[in-house]
């Protein structure tokens, strides 16, 4: 059975393999006023453990938006895909940023479906990403 606390050891493991930052907004950790959380990628509630292939940093609204879900619409085909997975998904590959970095944008059906599952460019994600913008902590590189 998972447990509920993950060993600060094993959150830096984490923390470094993502690093520092959500694996879905990339908001980064220096920014944020709370530590990121421990997704798990398979969810506990379908049977996800505590291994570390398991688990990815994410920020507390990606994760709670995220919830369960392993498989989301893609708004344009109206399918269901795969909801992005950053340890098996390389960023780049489903995501750019549009002005300036104020936007990301799915460049695929996986990450225009995680894109909406997590409204990652709601009024909240877009002001925050403005002020990190201007003080040039963000997008990362």
């Amino acid at each position: 059975m998972p447990s509920n606390r993950i060993p600060d050891s094993l959150y830096r493991l984490i923390a470094a393999d993502g690093r520092q930052r959500c694996g879905y907004c990339q908001a980064p950790q220096s920014v944020l006023p709370y530590r990121l959380e421990i997704e798990h990628l398979l969810p506990t509630s379908l049977g996800g453990t505590d291994d570390r292939d398991n688990l990815w940093l994410s920020c507390h609204k990606c994760n709670k938006l995220r919830s369960n879900h392993l498989e989301v619409l893609d708004p344009v085909r109206q399918v269901l895909v795969p909801i992005f997975n950053p340890r098996r998904h390389n960023w780049t590959d489903h995501f750019g940023w549009e002005s300036g970095g104020l936007q990301i944008v799915g460049k695929t059906a996986t990450g225009r479906a995680t894109a909406a599952l997590l409204a990652l460019n709601d009024s909240f994600h877009q002001a925050a990403r403005s002020v990190w913008i201007l003080a040039g902590l963000y997008p990362p590189t």
